[in-house]
């Protein structure tokens, strides 16, 4: 009976000290403050280097995993995070960037082609110099195939695309509108040996380790996967990293806090998170997990990987042009073209080569480029006869909306044509250089076609013209001469003046023209 008395007052003190206490007991007490970070797929084996931090500072870090969803959509999905750490540089603009502070780069990694080691050295291209060009033309050539994520969607295929162009059109600096038709060609031939596509990286490498690599002979990737899989066991044949000399896209990984932090702390614990993850400790592990290079100077890269990275590219200021590459690639492109048709009128026209330049002129007028199906064209055509010397430019609109229309422009302006004087080639050849420098060369497929039969005996000589030309600036002297032979034409001039501007050479007696220009033009 004495102890039920002391129980019970032990247990009323008990009572009483609870209930004096709780209004003054901090809330979750014992829990500790957490921010969380919308984060790359590849990022989620960070999970032990950020325990090292929640254990330092008292804050928890979650990492949720982004998906191909756009950015804007997963940031205004519940609940709310703090931060986003993805690969930037090659992101699309859009709501989701425009929420996101400017942040701090972590690590980064290059994107690069990888092949099987079989493959890799039967291209030669084990320890070797290899260029964007030797791709492309291997790939033309079905010597090897690829898998690549959806360009439009993913930033490893966009990165790819982008390195690629840059390199077919030998652009150091960040390249512009005036590049995308140069670089196409390529572009193209490199789309015709990827064999597997995906959403995203994730997808993509997981597809090609559930095929047991059969499904393609390489993959463009990050260089981290590249060393990540290599290392994984689950390879029937190692990748080699193909870096090519003309350089690449890097994927920077940089962590950017939102504009509006979830919590009033949230700016103060990713400030502090960010510098734990730049210090010299944190940059050693996560190199040695994840074979990302590290941004701090001083920390080495990660084993197996070069000191140096590979030549990184600058990209686009204008995100317009890396979704038209990205297009071209695709073969979603229409092309928009301004030829400048330069017809030989002299005395030496007369008779028969006279309506075969007629003829020459209306059947390269109708030749458009090749189109996505259903596509709108946008075509013009700038007819400029010379003699003695170079006429004014007629500039007639071949567009589908009005072809009939310009069509029968072409034909009443040819029918009015009456061959007479000498023959000034390269002054009419400089003529249309500077009509297309004076429209403005824009994103258009830019070309001349010469109709003549050759003999130039008025104004400015060859080695004349070629002189000029070298003074070009680059979006001029991309331009292709397509001169076109009629009957009794000598080729050897016409050849050399083809060759040294990217052109070919046309016969009007044994060719069809359309096809043979539609052809070569757009291999430029």
């Amino acid at each position: 009976m004495r102890l039920n008395r002391s129980v019970s007052r032990w247990a009323g003190i008990a009572a009483l000290l609870v209930l004096t206490t709780g209004q003054c007991a901090p809330p979750n007490l014992g829990q500790p403050e957490q921010i969380t970070i919308l984060a790359a797929p590849e990022l989620m084996d960070l999970r032990p280097v950020l325990s090292d931090f929640t254990r330092s500072e008292g804050i928890r870090v979650e990492l949720r995993e982004a998906s191909s969803a756009p950015l804007a959509t997963q940031l205004d999905t519940q609940p709310p995070v703090d931060a986003v750490w993805l690969p930037t540089g090659l992101e699309p603009n859009g709501d989701g960037n425009r929420q996101l502070g400017a942040g701090r780069t972590i690590t980064f990694s290059p994107v690069l082609l990888a092949l099987k080691v079989s493959v890799a050295d039967r291209l030669g291209w084990i320890d070797s110099r290899v260029t964007w060009k030797q791709i492309a033309s291997a790939a033309r050539g079905h010597h090897f195939t690829f898998g690549m994520s959806a360009p439009d969607e993913a930033f490893t295929g966009r990165a790819a695309v982008l390195a690629a162009a840059s390199g077919f059109t030998e652009v150091v600096d960040s390249i512009d509108d005036g590049d995308i038709y140069p670089a196409a060609g390529g572009l193209r031939a490199m789309s015709t040996a990827q064999a597997i596509t995906a959403s995203t990286d994730a997808e993509l490498i997981t597809g090609f380790l559930q095929s047991g690599g059969a499904s393609a002979d390489g993959l463009f990737t990050y260089e981290s996967q590249i060393a990540r899989l290599n290392t994984s066991g689950q390879l029937k044949q190692q990748l080699v990293p193909i870096r090519p000399s003309d350089g690449v896209v890097n994927a920077r990984y940089t962590l950017r806090p939102l504009l509006q932090p979830r919590t009033p702390k949230a700016a103060e614990h990713l400030a502090r998170l960010t510098n734990h993850l730049l210090s010299t400790d944190a940059q050693h592990k996560i190199a040695d997990r994840i074979h990302h290079r590290p941004i701090t100077p001083g920390v080495r890269p990660p084993a197996g990987l070069p000191a140096n990275p590979p030549t990184l590219l600058n990209i686009p200021r204008d995100q317009t042009v890396v979704d038209r590459l990205v297009a071209v690639y695709l073969g979603r492109y229409r092309y928009a073209t301004r030829t400048v048709f330069l017809l030989d009128v002299s005395g030496s026209m007369r008779g028969a080569k006279s309506a075969d330049l007629r003829r020459a002129a209306a059947a390269l007028a109708g030749a458009p480029v090749a189109r996505t199906s259903g596509a709108a064209t946008d075509e013009q055509a700038i007819l400029l006869p010379f003699a003695s010397s170079p006429a004014k430019p007629v500039i007639i609109d071949l567009s589908s909306a009005r072809s009939a229309h310009g069509r029968k422009a072409v034909s009443d302006f040819l029918a009015r044509l009456t061959p007479g004087g000498h023959t000034a080639t390269y002054d009419a050849l400089v003529a249309g250089l500077r009509t297309l420098a004076k429209i403005g060369t824009d994103d258009r497929i830019l070309s001349i076609v010469l109709i003549t039969d050759g003999m130039s005996n008025r104004g400015r000589t060859l080695s004349d013209f070629v002189r000029y030309h070298d003074t070009l600036p680059p979006d001029l002297k991309r331009v292709p001469v397509y001169p076109v032979l009629v009957n009794g034409a000598d080729a050897r001039s016409m050849r050399e003046l083809a060759e040294h501007t990217g052109g070919r050479l046309l016969d009007a007696r044994h060719t069809n023209l359309a096809t043979a220009f539609i052809t070569y033009r757009a291999q430029q």
